[in-house]
């Protein structure tokens, strides 16, 4: 297996990549459903509906119109963005999103944002 370093993954909001992005978190969940029974010894689970959440960190960036404004855009008109989450200059996670987003300021720091998102769709796993 073949170690990647973060400096190389990037986000992209539809064909455009958003600037400032500082790191990103991504869960994908099977949706599992446990079946396990009274008296059973072991746990069993199966399939359920799949779904991926997570969080784009960033430093605020009001001039990426494209990019963070365009997220921001989906979260103020409740529409769906879609997200291609870079782990490697060319493997990648792809899906819409329905997005939230909170804003920190401090006195000793930069503007940070955090876009947080839940999948909305099928999801494309890095192949």
């Amino acid at each position: 297996m073949a170690t990647t370093h973060g400096k190389d993954g990037a986000v992209y909001v539809g064909a455009n990549l958003a600037a400032n992005i500082t790191g990103w978190t991504g869960t994908f969940d099977g949706g599992y459903a446990d079946t396990t029974a009274l008296q059973d010894e072991y746990a069993s689970q199966i399939g359920g509906i799949k779904r991926m959440t997570g969080s784009v960190n960033c430093n605020t960036d009001t001039a990426d119109t494209n990019g963070q404004v365009a997220m921001q855009t989906a979260v103020t008109g409740q529409s769906t963005a879609r997200l291609y989450l870079y782990v490697t200059t060319a493997k990648y996670w792809e899906f819409n999103a329905n997005l939230d987003l909170v804003d920190t300021v401090d006195i000793g720091d930069v503007v940070k944002r955090v876009v947080n998102f839940q999948s909305n769709g099928a999801i494309t796993a890095p192949a």
